[in-house]
């Protein structure tokens, strides 16, 4: 359901899951997961927007390489919403 066409239904899901398994620390996060919902983030209403990148803000890339492939999806991103650039000074603190 992570990769349903409907954020909507993705961002519940996401909610539900960090819901149940909250005692473990949430859900657990795959750069494959990152960069799908990263990619799609503009699909997403704004609650939804908030949803992903906490996600994403709980995410520790391996290596440099996700790091920057994380990094260039977020920067495309910036120029569409400006809202979400205040969101993600947020999450770089």
């Amino acid at each position: 359901m992570i990769k349903d066409k409907d954020s909507i239904v993705v961002t519940n899901t996401l909610n539900v899951l960090n819901e149940i398994l909250k005692k473990e620390g949430g859900i657990s996060i795959s750069s494959k997961m990152i960069i799908h919902l990263l990619n799609n983030l503009k699909e997403f209403n704004e609650w939804g927007q908030n949803v992903v990148l906490e996600l994403v803000s709980r995410y520790t890339p391996k290596d440099e390489e996700q790091l920057y492939a994380i990094l260039v999806i977020k920067e495309n991103f910036i120029y569409l919403n400006y809202k979400l650039i205040k969101l993600l000074e947020y999450f770089r603190r």
